[in-house]
C-alpha cells in the first residue's frame, strides 16, 4: 500500500496559509470553527458559487439549537429501538482507550483493519521438551492460534512453524464464543493484546497470562489441525518468525505460521 507521504506542521502550516502566530490558537477547539468556515466561504465565492450563506450552521455542540436537535432524535430512535451499542473493527488505542481515526495518528494515515482467519490447532499430544508447559496448562485443553489470509489451504497443512527463539503464552479463552468451558490460547504476548481488544479472549480488554512459554518448549509437540486431511501434525521451527514485526495494515498479527502442501 502506498501511504499518503505526512506533512509535518511547518509545511502543513504553511500550505494552509495560517499565520505563524496563529498557531497557538489552535489549542482552542473553538478556534478552528471561528478561523476555517470564512476562508471557505471566501474560496467558494471566488469560484462563483451560488450559495445562500444565511442557511449555514455550525453542526458541533458549538451550536446548542443544533445539538439538541440532534441529541433528540437519536433518544427518539434509540427509544424505538432502531439504534443499538455495539462494537466495529476499527484503529484502536488502548492507551487512549477509543478508536484512533487518521488524523489522530501521528503516521500511518489511510490504514485500516486487516482481516484474518484464526485457525484452532489442538494440542493432541506434548513434546518431550514441553513438560514445564503441560504443568502450567493444568490439564485444560490448549489450542495454539495461527492466522492465515487464506483458510481454504487448511486442508493440506502439513506442520506448525513455531520460533525456538521467540516468548510465546498461554490465555486464558473459552472454546467456543459464549461457551463456559475454560481453555487456553497459545500465541505471542502482542496477538493475545489484539485479541483481547476482539473479545476473543476470557476478559474483553483485559491480558491475562497463564505462563510464558519458549517457542523452543514447543517443538515435537502434536496438535490436530481442524479440516485436515491430517488428523495430527508436528510443531516445528522456523528462525526467520518476528513477534515485534510491524504491520500497521493488520487488526491483529499472530506469529504462528501453517505451511501447506502446494499439490
Amino acid at each position: 500500500m502506498n501511504e499518503r507521504p505526512s506533512l509535518t506542521r511547518e509545511p502543513a502550516r504553511a500550505r494552509a496559509g495560517v499565520p505563524r502566530d496563529e498557531i497557538k490558537q489552535f489549542a482552542d477547539p473553538s478556534h478552528w470553527l471561528n478561523y476555517f468556515p470564512p476562508i471557505a466561504q471566501n474560496d467558494l465565492n471566488a469560484l462563483g458559487s451560488r450559495i445562500d450563506w444565511r442557511r449555514s450552521f455550525i453542526t458541533t455542540p458549538a451550536n446548542p439549537y443544533y445539538d439538541a436537535f440532534v441529541r433528540w432524535q437519536m433518544n427518539k430512535l434509540h427509544g424505538l429501538g432502531y439504534i443499538k451499542f455495539g462494537k466495529r473493527y476499527t484503529i484502536f488505542s488502548p492507551k487512549d482507550g477509543q478508536p484512533c481515526m487518521d488524523h489522530d495518528r501521528q503516521s500511518g494515515e489511510g490504514v485500516g483493519p486487516q482481516e484474518y482467519m484464526a485457525m484452532k490447532l489442538e494440542v493432541t499430544q506434548w513434546g518431550e521438551r514441553a513438560k514445564r508447559v503441560a504443568d502450567v496448562a493444568q490439564g485444560k485443553k490448549v489450542f495454539f492460534v495461527a492466522a492465515t489470509l487464506r483458510s481454504e489451504t487448511m486442508y493440506g497443512v502439513t506442520n506448525l512453524f513455531v520460533s525456538p527463539t521467540v516468548k510465546y503464552g498461554l490465555y486464558p479463552s473459552s472454546s467456543t464464543k459464549g461457551s463456559d468451558e475454560e481453555v487456553l490460547y497459545l500465541c505471542t504476548p502482542r496477538s493475545a493484546r489484539n485479541m483481547a481488544f476482539q473479545g476473543l479472549l476470557k476478559h474483553d480488554d483485559k491480558v491475562e497470562c497463564a505462563g510464558e512459554v519458549d517457542g523452543s518448549e514447543l517443538l515435537g509437540t502434536k496438535v490436530h489441525p481442524a479440516l485436515s486431511a491430517h488428523n495430527e501434525v508436528y510443531v516445528v521451527p522456523m528462525d526467520t518468525i518476528k513477534d515485534n514485526k510491524v504491520r500497521p495494515r493488520f487488526s491483529f498479527t499472530l506469529t504462528l505460521f501453517l505451511r501447506t502442501s502446494t499439490s
